[in-house]
């Protein structure tokens, strides 16, 4: 996470401890307007829970998807990788059956002049 693969610095600083985390991530004031991550669940209203649920929800999402962003981003490099090795595959392949037509194409001619 260092190299912020993610689209985060998450990984390259430790939190401070009073920095709220879910589940090893780190929750941003922007992802907890209302401070419900810092409370105790126990003592969170019934609206405050939902309101909660759904922004631990947002979280898990966001980071899915980032998480899915940069699987796909290494998906297609290895891709890119793989047609470069290919097209240069093609290169050698085709002149390779370009000395064989000369090849083959020299011994026509030679057989021709034997006797």
């Amino acid at each position: 996470d260092s190299d912020n693969e993610y689209g985060s610095d998450r990984g390259s600083s430790p939190c401070p401890s009073n920095t709220p985390m879910l589940d090893g991530l780190e929750i941003r004031p922007e992802d907890d307007p209302l401070g419900l991550f810092s409370k105790d669940p126990a003592t969170l209203t019934p609206e405050e829970q939902r309101i909660l649920k759904k922004q631990r929800r947002l979280l898990k999402n966001r980071e899915s998807a980032q998480l899915s962003r940069h699987r796909k981003k290494m998906h297609l490099t290895s891709l890119e990788r793989q047609v470069e090795a290919l097209k240069k595959e093609k290169a050698a392949l085709a002149a390779r059956v370009t000395d064989l037509q000369d090849e083959n194409e020299r011994l026509r001619k030679q057989m021709i002049t034997m006797p």
